[in-house]
């Protein structure tokens, strides 16, 4: 028997009822039609983060729900190592990965959302300072927190070419990755912690 899996399984249960509550939660916010289009890009999110044992899939899935839900192709996904306190790139798709290995807290626009601990939009700093040239085209930096816990962070460059600015459904599943994209991985980070035996 695989003794390393064993609590990211039992806790998937929980994942997923937190992710119903989430849904619940921002479903109600749109009404009529504009609140069926929401309420089922919330549930296809839910079912992909609830569907992913590890962090890869974890990652995986937020790509999914960022391209075909957001219309975002352009993506890095961080993961917070206090050792350096730093955001340390764990997945990326259709960017360089270069100037993202490793964020540290408090520089750039993504490394004061971390430290401040507040997603990023743009025009959302009053007085904002010029971006450094690898976060022109910063659509959105999410940041990933659980139980006021830095996790990580999702940054989103820029949309589809049909698809100019963010919308306002947009944000309501932009806030659901950020509770949900966070728990996913602290789930995930434990499905691969070893269980202690005991003595």
């Amino acid at each position: 028997m695989d003794k390393t899996r064993g609590k990211g399984k039992a806790a998937l249960p929980l994942a997923q009822e937190t992710a119903k509550a989430e849904v619940d939660r921002l479903a109600p916010q749109r009404s009529g039609t504009e609140h069926d289009f929401v309420n089922r890009r919330l549930l296809v999110a839910r079912s992909r983060l609830a569907e992913s044992p590890g962090p890869q899939e974890v990652y995986s899935a937020i790509q999914d729900i960022v391209a075909t839900l957001i219309g975002c192709e352009e993506i890095a996904i961080f993961e917070y190592d206090p050792s350096h306190a730093a955001l340390l790139l764990k997945w990326s798709s259709g960017i360089n990965p270069d100037p993202y290995r490793q964020i540290p807290l408090g520089v750039g626009r993504m490394g004061r959302a971390a430290l401040l601990g507040t997603s990023y939009f743009p025009g959302c700093e009053s007085g904002e300072r010029p971006a450094p040239p690898h976060e022109e085209g910063l659509t959105a930096c999410l940041i990933l927190q659980s139980c006021h816990q830095l996790i990580g962070a999702v940054a989103l460059f820029g949309l589809l070419p049909q698809k100019p600015k963010l919308e306002d459904s947009d944000y309501g599943l932009l806030e659901f990755l950020e509770v949900q994209g966070a728990e996913a991985l602290c789930y995930a980070r434990q499905s691969q912690m070893p269980i202690e035996k005991k003595a």
